[in-house]
């Protein structure tokens, strides 16, 4: 190819003439064409003889003295070795190509002894980063934003938008940051690779809108469109007129936010007339919430508290902000939360839109509290460690009622059904300073000892249930203590009137008081009878009885013994119930009749064991048998009631038991009788202790079955202890000193205190005194 050397007067009229005819095509296209793409101009890249990259649809011109042939070309080779020449223009400085009908690739601009490498890359609108450019959106409503993707496979570029349906001024308008300042076409300008929001304002008439998105310069272009609905009016408001709820517990609002995103809830209170704010925050629901529920916490109204006053929300989508809570205590106030809860139970609530237009308005009451019962169950550790308080009724499910006695090493749980408690019962202290006090007290402690109470190692509050639970671990060591679970909400006038309360329940009227007493025994286990006999067939079941709390699990054996003529060895285990029994199953198929063998069971994780015999006959179970049991205190003081209560039951499923039952306080048989019972009976006998005087009392009960065989048996010992006696007499041998009171007529009647806890100075006074009785007898 050779330099252009046409006049610039004939290269003008060309260009002229070749203008008047695009024109003129463009104008007869326009007629037809919709929408009709915006008139974008051209876009050089300038380049010297090193070359560089441009995109697909910009004009490059690249400096004449680069190359110096008399001929020059732009050349592509392809994959195949195959070479394509493309025509190159010159304005007498440049040589000058158009790219827009080139594809992605290499190209050489050569004279034929030197290259220009150009790379021709294609910038695409439809394949970026986050996928290309379109409206996030299918569809907007009439007066809100829509959002619009500018983004390409090539990062930033000019974007330039039009539409059929909106002029370049209007699109100015719409489109965030567009610009129609430096061209004339009908189109805005921005920045590409960005997230815009595009207003359609509510005057736009619904249906569908196209939108051209071109990169400036080159062939890139995409059309997307988005849909305009009709504008849906919101409604704010609160579906309830009236939100009622306990003092002292959290009062759920709720407020309908359809088509609304943000809106404003206040609480007011006017006792002259004139509105004082008591809490006022912003509700937020995020798109497709219809409704926030927003949950008052009652108990911290009134106390410029704007983090406690809202209860927990994390289990809806909305939310509600507290931005300002009244401080009764202020100086502007002067008064207190108790005391403004006492003139009013109603609050005013007032709703406002986005733009503080007042939309709607209702009250916000509370109601007096109240507690209902107070119940305490048996657990076993798993339970009281892993129960959660969204299913506190798994307590009753998997505990067993508390009817007078649990064993130790098991968990006490107290559960109370009441309300009012939950806008501060995290923890028993908690309630404690509220004036509600939940206690477990040791009712029998040592001569000298003071009452102790047991420390909660868990706490659950259910408000849904109106439920709040404590655990107590009731450790080895407790067998014949007993204790007294009380739960107590004073008012301001008892306690203090009573003196020792330290706190009162700003929201009881009148005080409230429940109480319940159990007795702590050691764990017992037993088979169900001495002998079992059963089929030789599948599920046969091996029972028996344990006071520990459900849950727990029994191993059972049933083995012939060494040397048997028919040997088999099966093991089953079983799960103690909510009343105490437990039941294994095991599969004797195959075993020969009369075979005699073994049974043993243990409740795992202890060392009980219990033992019985069993033969394979014709399957009738445990045979009946009148097991005992004997409750009596450990220790008693010298003429304090003590009495030993013995239950005889037959604890088989089926069969009469019948025998007799022997009791023997003291060395004396004090009851001799027969008797007899039903499947599951029972018969309760009972004896006096004689404590008239310190010393050990020992006490037996025998059960013998109607074969002459024994069938149970239980024992122990009270201790009665004289408050009287110096610590010299109060255990083991007695003193030289009291040898030598008792051989001079001491009185057992002296008034001197010597239990343990008192002290020595009572102690030598004691001492005293009797010495100087001694000496004066003796005189």
């Amino acid at each position: 190819m050779t330099k252009d050397t046409t006049s610039v007067r004939e290269k003008g009229r060309a260009v002229v003439l070749a203008a008047l005819m695009v024109l003129s095509v463009v104008a007869m296209g326009a007629a037809f064409a919709a929408p009709a793409a915006a008139d974008h101009g051209e876009q050089r890249v300038v380049m010297d003889g090193t070359g560089g990259s441009v995109v697909q649809g910009q004009t490059v011109a690249v400096d004449d003295t680069a190359l110096t042939g008399d001929s020059v070309e732009l050349v592509k080779v392809n994959e195949n070795g195959e070479s394509f020449q493309f025509n190159v223009d010159t304005n007498g400085s440049h040589y000058v190509f158009e790219t827009g009908s080139l594809e992605k690739g290499t190209y050489n601009l050569t004279d034929g002894s030197t290259d220009v490498t150009i790379d021709v890359r294609v910038l695409s609108l439809n394949d970026g980063s986050k996928g290309g450019t379109m409206f996030i959106e299918n569809s907007v409503q009439q007066g809100d934003n829509a959002t619009l993707q500018l983004n390409s496979n090539m990062g930033e570029f000019d974007a330039e938008i039009s539409s059929d349906s909106f002029s370049a001024s209007q699109l100015e308008t719409m489109i965030e940051g567009a610009s129609t300042t430096s061209h004339d076409g009908d189109f805005v300008t921005v920045k590409g690779d960005a997230t815009l929001n595009v207003t359609f304002a509510e005057s736009v008439d619904p249906g569908e809108y196209n939108f051209t998105i071109a990169a400036a310069g080159t062939t890139a272009e995409v059309s997307t469109s988005i849909e305009v609905t009709e504008k849906i009016e919101s409604a704010i408001e609160f579906p309830e007129s009236v939100a009622e709820g306990v003092e002292g517990d959290h009062v759920t609002v709720t407020v309908n936010m359809e088509e609304a995103t943000d809106a404003n809830l206040s609480l007011t209170w006017s006792p002259n007339g004139e509105p004082i704010t008591v809490l006022a925050g912003d509700i937020t629901a995020p798109a497709g919430v219809s409704q926030v529920d927003i949950p008052i916490n009652t108990h911290a109204l009134f106390k410029d508290d704007t983090t406690n006053v809202v209860g927990d929300m994390s289990d809806q989508d909305g939310s509600f902000t507290a931005n300002y809570a009244m401080n009764a205590s202020s100086d502007e106030w002067d008064s207190s939360a108790e005391e403004i809860w006492g003139m009013t139970s109603t609050l005013n609530m007032e709703l406002e839109d986005a733009d503080g237009n007042q939309v709607d308005r209702g009250a916000f009451r509370v109601t007096d509290r109240s507690t209902e019962n107070l119940n305490t169950y048996t657990v076993s550790k798993s339970v009281a460690e892993n129960v959660e308080a969204s299913n506190i009724g798994a307590i009753a499910e998997n505990g067993a009622q508390i009817d007078g006695s649990m064993a130790e090493g098991d968990y006490l749980a107290v559960v109370v059904e009441a309300n009012g408690l939950f806008g501060y019962a995290d923890s028993v202290d908690a309630l404690a300073q509220e004036g509600a006090y939940l206690n477990v007290t040791h009712q029998n402690p040592g001569f000298g000892e003071s009452p102790v109470d047991m420390t909660a190692e868990n706490f659950l509050a259910n408000e849904e249930n109106g439920t709040i639970a404590a655990f107590y671990n009731v450790s080895e060591g407790n067998a014949s203590n007993e204790f007294e679970v009380s739960f107590d909400v004073y008012n301001k006038a008892d306690a203090a009137e009573d003196g020792t309360i330290a706190n009162y329940n700003h929201y009881t009227e009148e005080t409230e008081s429940f109480s319940s007493t159990f007795s702590v025994e050691e764990p017992s286990f037993a088979l169900a009878s001495d002998s079992f006999n059963l089929a030789p067939e599948s599920g046969q079941e091996i029972t028996g009885t344990t006071n520990v709390a459900p849950g727990a699990e029994v191993d059972v054996v049933a083995e012939t013994p060494d040397g048997a003529d028919n040997p088999f060895y099966e093991s089953a285990t079983g799960t103690v119930a909510a009343d105490g029994t437990w039941t294994a199953t095991v599969d004797l198929t195959g075993e020969v009749q009369d075979t005699e063998f073994g049974i043993e069971a243990q409740l795992l994780g202890t060392s009980l064991t219990d033992t019985a015999d069993g033969i394979i006959g014709e399957g009738t179970g445990a045979e009946p048998s009148l097991s005992v049991t004997a409750n009596a205190p450990s220790e008693v003081a010298v003429d304090e009631d003590a009495t030993l209560t013995v239950t005889a039951s037959n604890d088989v499923p089926e069969g009469t038991a019948a025998g007799t039952i022997s009791i023997t306080v003291d060395g004396e048989e004090v009851t001799s009788e027969e008797l007899e019972l039903e499947a599951g009976g029972s018969q309760e006998f009972t004896a006096d202790f004689d404590t008239s005087s310190a010393g050990d009392i020992e006490y037996s009960v025998t059960t013998t079955g109607d074969d002459g065989d024994e069938d149970d048996s239980a024992s122990g010992t009270l201790t009665v202890n004289d408050p009287d006696e110096g610590d010299e007499s109060g255990s083991g041998d007695e003193s030289d000193e009291s040898d030598e009171s008792d051989e001079s007529g001491g009185s057992d009647d002296d008034d001197s205190d010597e239990s343990p806890g008192f002290g020595v100075a009572v102690a030598l006074v004691a001492l005293l005194s009797a010495a100087m009785l001694a000496l004066r007898r003796q005189d």
